[in-house]
C-alpha cells in the first residue's frame, strides 16, 4: 500500500494529498497491528492465512490498476501509451478481479427447465423485435438529427486517431468509450447511416430480451413473455432504437443490471452479482442515466436491509466482491470526475433545475416557492406521457397510447398495494427516480422524452403484470382457462399492433420534422455525397451563403460528404459583393438559402452553364437553391461587385 501511495503521488502531480496519505496510515495501522500479535504470532507452528484475506488484495490490487490505467492515459498525449499499455491495464485490471472472486465449481441443484413452447414464443418476439428496430435503418426514421451526425463525426475522430483516450467525455460530456463502440461498428461495416444506427437497434432487441429474462424471475412466464412482447412492439422504444445517440442503452443496462442483481439474490450464487457489477460499471460510460442505475441499486439494497438483514449479511462477501469489481470496471471515471468535475457533469449542469440555476431563477422572477414550480414540472411529465414533447427527438408522440395510459395507471395502482414485496418496491422506487431526475428535476421536461427512455422496460412490465393478475382473477371466477389463455392472447396482441401502427403507421408517414436543420442538411449532404460519388475527377469548392439555416459546417454534411466539407465555406455576407471564385480548374457548387433568390438568379443569369436545382422539403416547403458551375466556367465567376 505504501509503495503504491508512492507511485500514485508522483505519477500524477495534481492527485489529491488526501489518496496517498491514507494509504500511507492504512499501510501504519498494518504495520502496528502485526507488532502488536508479533509475540502470539511466533508461538503458532502454522499461520493459516483465510482465502478472504487473499481475494481482499487481489480486489485491492485490481482497483489500483484500473486507477493506474485512468493515471497512464490521461498523462500521456502519445496514442500508442494508451492503445498499448493503459487500456490493456485496465482489462488485465478487471480480468484480475474477476479470477480473485470467481467462485469455485460445484454441484448447482438443477433449475425447471424453460418449456419449449415459451422458448419457442420468445424467439418470435426477438425476431419481431429485430425486424420492427433492424431493416430500412437509413429511412427510419426520417432523416439524421444533429445530435446522431455529432456523434458520428466523434466516432470517426476515434477511427483517425483524433480521439483515443477511451476515459475522457468528448462532445456534450458523452464518453470517449461508448464513441468507440460506434467506431468499431464503422470499422467493420462501413461510414453510412445505417452503420452509425445499428447499434442502438441491436441494444434495443437486447433490452427485450433482458426484459424477458428479468420478468420472468421475479413475475414468471407468463408476464415475461407479455412484457417482451409489449416492448418489442412499443413505438418509444422502437424510435430511440433506430437512431445513432446511446439513449436506449439506458434502458439495455437497467433491466440487465437488475435481471443479474435479482437472480444473485433469489438463488444465493455469486456469478450474477459480479456480472450485475460488470455490467453496472459499463453502464458509467454510456449515456448519462447509467449513474441513476447506481442510486436505485443502492435505493434495493436499502429495502433488503430493512426487511432481510439476515439474508443481506449471508450475502455480504457477495455485495462487497460486486462493489470491488464494478470500482475496478468504473475507477477511470471516478479518476475523471476527479480531474474535470465540470466535464463530467456536463450534462447535469445543463439539464438540472437546481445546478443550472433555472430553478432559483424562475423562483425569484415568479415569486413562488419550489414546491409549486416543481409541482408543475410534475405535471409535464405527466403531460409527456399522455400528449408527447413538443420538440426535439420524438415531437408531438405522447408516450403512451391512451389505452397503455390507463393500463399503466391501473398497474401502478396495483403494485403500490403489494409494496412490501421487493419486486413491486424495486419498480416503484426505479420508476420513480427515473421520473424525478429525468422529468421533474430537468429543464423543460416537455422536451426532453429521451431522458425517460429507462422507464420503458420498467412500465411495461408493470403492465404485463396486471394482465397476467387480470387473468388469474378470470380464470378463478370462470374456470375456463383455455377461453381466457386465448383472450388474453388476442387482447395483448391488438395491443402491440396498436403501439406499432402508433409509429410505422402514423409517426413514419407523417415524416415529423424534428428540428429544423434537418431537411436541408441532409438534402446538402446528400447532393455533395452524390458529387463524390462521380466518376469524373473533378475538383469543387463549396460555398453556402449563411443563411439562418443554411451553413456548410453542419455535422450531416461533414458526416455524408467528408471529401467536400473540407473544401466548403460558409459566407455570412452578400455573395454577389464577395470574391468567391475557386482556383483554375476547379468546380464551384453555390448553395442559396430560401431568402437570398435574388443572389441564386443573379449568379444563374451570369453563368448560363451553371446548374441549378431548386430543393424542397417532403412537406413542399421551399428550402434552398444549388447551382453547380463546372471547373471550365468557375474561375471566371463573379467579379465582385462591390458598391
Amino acid at each position: 500500500m505504501a509503495f503504491t501511495a508512492r507511485l500514485i503521488a508522483q505519477g500524477d502531480p495534481e492527485i489529491p494529498p488526501a489518496i496517498p496519505t491514507g494509504l500511507y496510515v492504512v499501510s501504519g495501522l498494518m504495520m502496528v497491528g502485526i507488532l502488536a500479535v508479533q509475540r502470539r504470532l511466533q508461538t503458532l507452528q502454522r499461520l493459516v492465512w483465510p482465502n478472504w484475506t487473499w481475494q481482499a488484495l487481489g480486489l485491492f490490487l485490481a482497483i489500483v490498476s484500473s486507477y493506474a490505467a485512468a493515471q497512464i492515459s490521461w498523462w500521456s498525449e502519445d496514442r500508442l501509451v494508451t492503445e498499448q499499455q493503459a487500456v490493456p491495464l485496465w482489462l488485465l485490471s478487471i480480468l484480475g478481479a474477476l479470477v480473485c472472486v470467481w467462485p469455485a465449481a460445484k454441484r448447482r441443484t438443477p433449475e425447471s427447465a424453460v418449456p419449449r413452447w415459451e422458448m419457442l414464443v420468445l424467439l418470435g418476439i426477438v425476431a419481431l423485435a429485430f425486424l420492427l428496430r433492424v431493416p430500412d435503418l437509413r429511412n427510419i426514421p426520417y432523416a439524421l438529427m444533429g445530435d446522431e451526425t455529432k456523434f458520428a463525426m466523434e466516432a470517426r475522430g476515434v477511427l483517425e486517431g483524433r480521439i483515443f483516450k477511451p476515459f475522457t467525455t468528448a462532445v456534450d460530456g458523452h464518453w470517449a468509450m461508448f464513441f468507440s463502440v460506434m467506431a468499431a461498428f464503422m470499422r467493420a461495416l462501413g461510414q453510412s447511416v445505417e452503420v452509425i444506427r445499428l447499434h442502438s437497434a441491436l441494444a434495443g432487441v437486447l433490452s427485450v430480451l433482458a426484459t424477458y429474462a428479468l420478468a420472468r424471475q421475479l413475475w414468471g412466464g407468463r408476464v415475461a413473455l407479455i412484457a417482451a412482447a409489449l416492448l418489442a412492439t412499443y413505438h418509444y422504444h422502437i424510435h430511440f432504437s433506430r437512431n445513432a445517440m446511446n439513449n436506449v442503452y439506458d434502458a439495455l443496462f437497467l433491466v440487465l443490471i437488475f435481471g443479474w442483481l435479482w437472480r444473485g439474490w433469489l438463488t444465493g450464487r455469486r456469478v450474477p452479482w459480479l456480472m450485475a457489477a460488470l455490467a453496472a460499471g459499463l453502464a458509467q460510460y454510456f449515456y448519462v442515466g447509467g449513474r441513476l442505475i447506481l442510486i436505485e441499486i443502492a435505493v434495493l439494497g436499502l429495502f433488503w436491509l430493512v426487511t432481510h438483514p439476515r439474508q443481506l449479511r449471508a450475502r455480504a462477501f457477495d455485495i462487497v466482491a460486486s462493489i470491488s469489481l464494478c470500482l475496478a470496471v468504473a475507477m477511470p471515471v471516478v479518476y475523471f470526475a476527479q480531474k474535470r468535475p465540470d466535464d463530467y457533469l456536463t450534462r447535469i449542469n445543463q439539464s438540472n433545475v437546481i445546478q443550472s440555476g433555472w430553478l432559483q431563477s424562475n423562483m425569484a422572477q415568479r415569486g413562488v416557492g419550489a414546491v409549486e414550480i416543481l409541482g408543475e414540472q410534475f405535471r409535464d411529465v405527466l403531460k409527456l406521457f399522455a400528449q408527447g414533447p413538443d420538440e426535439l427527438f420524438y415531437t408531438g408522440q405522447s408516450l403512451l397510447t391512451p389505452v397503455m395510459l390507463v393500463l399503466a395507471a391501473l398497474s401502478l395502482i396495483y403494485l403500490v398495494s403489494r409494496l412490501r414485496e421487493g419486486r413491486a418496491f424495486w419498480l416503484l422506487s426505479s420508476l420513480g427516480l427515473i421520473v424525478l431526475f429525468g422529468g421533474v428535476l430537468t429543464v423543460g421536461p416537455m422536451s426532453g422524452s429521451q431522458r425517460l427512455l429507462g422507464a420503458a422496460p420498467l412500465l411495461y412490465i408493470g403492465i404485463a403484470v396486471f394482465i397476467d393478475q387480470l387473468l388469474t382473477w378470470a380464470g378463478e371466477g370462470w374456470n375456463t382457462p383455455r377461453v381466457w389463455r386465448a383472450l388474453g392472447a388476442a387482447f395483448v396482441g391488438a395491443l402491440m399492433l396498436l403501439d406499432a401502427n402508433i409509429y410505422f403507421g402514423q409517426y413514419v408517414p407523417a415524416r415529423v420534422i424534428n428540428s429544423p436543420d434537418i431537411e436541408w442538411s441532409m438534402q446538402v449532404a446528400s447532393y455533395l455525397s452524390e458529387v463524390e460519388g462521380r466518376q469524373e475527377p473533378s475538383e469543387w469548392q463549396v460555398v453556402c451563403d449563411g443563411g439562418p439555416s443554411l451553413y456548410c459546417e453542419h455535422s450531416t454534411i461533414r458526416f455524408l460528404a467528408p471529401r467536400l466539407s473540407q473544401r466548403a465555406q460558409t459566407i455570412n455576407q452578400p455573395l454577389l459583393s464577395t470574391d468567391i471564385r475557386p482556383g483554375p480548374g476547379v468546380g464551384l457548387i453555390v448553395f442559396v438559402s430560401a431568402d437570398r433568390l435574388d443572389e441564386a438568379t443573379a449568379i444563374a443569369q451570369q453563368y448560363p452553364s451553371a446548374i441549378r436545382r431548386d430543393h424542397y422539403g417532403v412537406h413542399g416547403d421551399y428550402l434552398f437553391s444549388s447551382l453547380e458551375i463546372p471547373p471550365s466556367a468557375a474561375y471566371a465567376i463573379m467579379e465582385p461587385h462591390l458598391p
